[in-house]
Parts: C-alpha cells; sequence; structure tokens
C-alpha cells in the first residue's frame, strides 16, 4: 500500500489492479492531477471497458445472421431514451434496417410495423416488453415466431423467460457483477484512497425459442424441461 505522489508511472499502479479483473479483459489507465495538503498528487482511475448497449445490439445481429436472417428492424425504441439513441446508432451503423419507434404506446408502434411485418426475417427489439407485446401481436396475424419471423430482445426480467415462446434476450451477468463487487470492495479497502476502479460486466446472450439458429429446430420451452426426454 503506497501513497501515489508525482512520479509514480501508471505501470505501478496497473500491476495492483490487473489482477482483480476478468481474465482477458482490456484495462485502461487515467491519471488524474488533484491537490492534498501534502502537496500535488496524481488519482488513478482504472477502468475496464466492456459490453454496453452498443455492443449488446452487435451481439443480437451477430446472433440473427447466424440464424439466418438477412433483414432486420428495430422495434419500441423511444427518442427521448438515452439508452435507445445509442441501440438505435450502432442499429444503423451495421444494417440498413428500419426503426420502428415507440410513438406512445406499444399498440402505436405496432401499427406502425404491422403494414411492414412481411417485409422482415427478424426483430431487435429494445427491452423485454416490447418483443412480448410485438409477439402478441404477431401471433394474433397469424405470423408464427420463429419459424416466420424472428425475435429477440434487450431484459433481465422474467418477461422474457416466461412468456410462451420465451424470448432471446441479452442480458446483465448477475452472478459476475457480484463476484467483481466483492473482489473490487476487498481491493479498495487495502489500497491508497487516490485509486478508484470501475469494472463494468458485459452482457450475456441467452438463446431461447424465439430465435432459431440456421439448421437447427426451435429450442423447446426452458420451462418443460421433460420434453428433452420425450
Amino acid at each position: 500500500n503506497c501513497r501515489l505522489l508525482e512520479g509514480d508511472t501508471l505501470e505501478s499502479v496497473q500491476k495492483h489492479i490487473e489482477s482483480i479483473i476478468p481474465e482477458g479483459a482490456r484495462l485502461q489507465m487515467e491519471r488524474h492531477q488533484v491537490r492534498t495538503e501534502g502537496g500535488t498528487a496524481w488519482r488513478y482511475v482504472a477502468k475496464v471497458p466492456v459490453e454496453g448497449d452498443a455492443a449488446g445490439v452487435r451481439t443480437l445481429m451477430q446472433h440473427f445472421a447466424a440464424c439466418g436472417c438477412k433483414n432486420t428492424a428495430l422495434y419500441g425504441s423511444f427518442s427521448d431514451s438515452s439508452a435507445d439513441r445509442i441501440k438505435k446508432s450502432e442499429f444503423h451503423a451495421l444494417s440498413d434496417g428500419t426503426c420502428f419507434d415507440n410513438p406512445g404506446s406499444l399498440a402505436a408502434c405496432w401499427e406502425l410495423f404491422r403494414p411492414h411485418a412481411a417485409e422482415f426475417d427478424s426483430v431487435l427489439c429494445v427491452n423485454d416488453i416490447a418483443a412480448a407485446s410485438l409477439i402478441h401481436h404477431l401471433t394474433e396475424e397469424g405470423i408464427r415466431v420463429p419459424q416466420d419471423i424472428q425475435v429477440a430482445c434487450f431484459g433481465s426480467s422474467e418477461i422474457a423467460r416466461l412468456f410462451s415462446p420465451a424470448i432471446t434476450a441479452v442480458t446483465l451477468d448477475n452472478m459476475e457483477l457480484g463476484r467483481q463487487t466483492v473482489s473490487i470492495f476487498s481491493y479498495l479497502q487495502k489500497s491508497d484512497p487516490n485509486v478508484s476502479v470501475s469494472v463494468r460486466v458485459a452482457g450475456k446472450l441467452i438463446v431461447r425459442e424465439s430465435t432459431c439458429p440456421t439448421g437447427m429446430h426451435p429450442p423447446l420451452p426452458e420451462r418443460h424441461p421433460s420434453k428433452d426426454n420425450a
């Protein structure tokens, strides 16, 4: 445990932190000059940039490609949501597909999408509520998921897991978040107060019934494991 004063290097601090970050993660170090009672000191900030909304879009688009999909729409985004703006920006960077914004209700969003449903083989929904609403409307129109159109979303609620068909989603890895929180807390208890650590945990893709990789049958419902032995 050393005092981080002017002259210390990023490398000396980095060695303290590398042992607690996820294996394979890329560590970024920043140094900020601060005033203290003893003079000028340096405050070091460690960051591990990993998956966020933009990376989640990439993950889902890659999954759609693996499922043989070639024409994807973005569905349910709010114009005043910063997270949805990030998703839209990344979606436009990766695809020429159309975005169907939520103009105030999911029912209104469906009315915008409905005339164009036959144009798409996949839909990326900004959250699991939008995905559940979309699948409900598609089913009422006789459009099958995933046979006619595949659907995936962002979301970690029980909606995606319990809906029928269960919805493929990118979700936060809560187990990894807990592990990293404990590791960082243990480190900071012993470290210099001028050091802070930021670790953002990656999301993970959970493939369910609403998507189907090429050459595979749609996955069986998670709620009926006995079917696996039928």
